[in-house]
């Protein structure tokens, strides 16, 4: 039955599965209903990497002045991966193709179907999905994101600093256990 599921019995012979043609790789976004038992499969097409990214908004260093927002590097190991390394501040961010004054210009925001996605807003469109840094977590940022897989991981760098002194006890060292001649 075309566009339902089942559930399948382990050892029965009915064991009918979908497929996805060769040549159709890609992801998808599959919905399962159990209230009517059925399933819809979505393919999400991934767009090209821009040419150029930037990030903009109160999260980010130069706010919402969209003019001066800040561009992101493409990894040199991965044309397909554009990184943003730096300062957050809590607020919210998204990403602009371009510097121009536009409001209405593409960008990529937060996907809040699919957790650690993105997707390609269309210029204009009406959604406005940003990510947001909370109130307790500005700091340094560490973030990427894959046109490849849509695919976004936002990590806060945490900077320690080595201790004055180090010292080591055990039963490995000299010393043994104590800690006093440690």
């Amino acid at each position: 039955n075309e566009g339902h599921f089942y559930l399948h019995i382990g050892g029965e012979d009915d064991d009918v599965k979908w497929e996805i043609a060769e040549g159709e790789e890609s992801r998808y976004h599959i919905v399962l209903d159990f209230s009517d038992l059925s399933i819809e499969i979505i393919k999400i097409i991934t767009p090209p990497a821009p040419e150029a990214l930037f990030i903009v908004g109160d999260a980010s260093p130069n706010g919402w002045d969209i003019s001066q927002a800040v561009e992101l590097t493409k990894n040199p190991d991965n044309a397909e991966q554009y990184i943003y390394e730096g300062p957050l501040t809590p607020g919210d961010f998204k990403f602009p193709v371009n510097r121009n004054t536009d409001w209405g210009q593409d960008m990529y925001m937060r996907d809040t179907l699919i957790e650690g996605s993105f997707y390609h807003h269309i210029g204009g469109a009406p959604d406005d999905y940003k990510w947001t840094i909370g109130a307790d977590e500005g700091g340094t940022y560490k973030i990427v994101l894959d046109f490849k897989t849509l695919a976004i991981s936002i990590k806060k760098i945490v900077e320690t600093s080595a201790p004055e002194s180090l010292f080591i006890v055990g039963s490995a060292t000299p010393i043994g256990w104590s800690i006093d001649q440690a």
